[in-house]
């Protein structure tokens, strides 16, 4: 009589088992494909990052197209600045979550970068060394000469106060020169910038590099600190402080970025 209702509870839970592993396989555990192009881009510190969007799709075996959830979780610049780490975040309907990880050029230099995608036309010099007249006759050098004293303009439509820039940039200069040596320095690509209401913007973008004795530059990044938001919808002027702390308890200076929503 034991024997058998022995063998009847294995039997029971043999089929609980089953079940539960049947139902388990049946649930999606799956991700979305992220399909990035190949074609090579370059990354200007600061700008808008939904450039990085471009031709960037998600597929769903279950949920099919799902290319509208994908986002840059951030942008990372390698040690030298030159590169950078971009990693896009897709998920489906059940939350299940993909990143992949795709390398591009980095600069801070907005000029360069649009006189690189010009093919190295602006500004080239002629035969003579003279500077290239532009269409109306003038010389860039003389158009130079008009645009000083307004902002610096971005090709994104974002300003630099170039006032506010050197001010900020002097103040966090003389705050790593107070630094004990072993402790991190953290440095923006700018200092003030002016964004147009509602545009776009990405805080962790204004890093420019950190460096530590002892801890490595990705390991610095993942631990940065903002303190302070900006209401890109609300113009006005907002403060965004930055810090990290290295492995060992050291604090970096802190970086102010003063930003104006116009």
């Amino acid at each position: 009589m034991r024997k058998g209702l022995v063998a009847i509870l294995f039997l029971v839970c043999g089929v609980l088992l089953a079940g539960n592993v049947v139902a388990y396989v049946g649930e999606d555990h799956s991700g979305p494909e992220i399909s990035i192009p190949e074609e090579a881009v370059t990354y200007v510190a600061g700008t808008d990052t939904s450039l990085l969007l471009t031709g960037v799709t998600a597929t769903d075996e279950r949920d099919g197209d799902v290319t509208d959830t994908v986002t840059i979780e951030s942008v990372i610049p390698n040690t030298d600045g030159t590169e950078a780490s971009v990693i896009y975040v897709a998920k489906d309907s059940k939350n299940n979550v993909t990143k992949e990880t795709r390398k591009v050029s980095y600069t801070t230099d907005a000029a360069a970068a649009v006189q690189a995608a010009a093919g190295g036309e602006t500004g080239q010099s002629d035969a003579a060394g003279e500077p290239a007249a532009d269409t109306e006759g003038q010389s860039t050098d003389a158009a130079a000469a008009e645009g000083q004293g307004a902002d610096a303009t971005s090709a994104e439509g974002q300003s630099v106060d170039s006032q506010g820039a050197d001010d900020g940039q002097a103040q966090n200069e003389a705050a790593i020169a107070a630094l004990p040596a072993d402790s991190p320095r953290l440095y923006l690509t700018q200092y003030s910038v002016e964004i147009e209401r509602g545009a776009e913007f990405n805080r962790l973008s204004y890093v420019q590099d950190i460096t530590d004795d002892q801890d490595s530059r990705e390991e610095l990044y993942r631990g940065i600190q903002i303190s302070g938001e900006v209401d890109t919808n609300t113009p006005g002027e907002y403060i965004l402080e930055y810090y990290v702390s290295d492995s060992d308890g050291n604090n970096s200076n802190t970086a102010q970025l003063r930003v104006t929503v116009r």
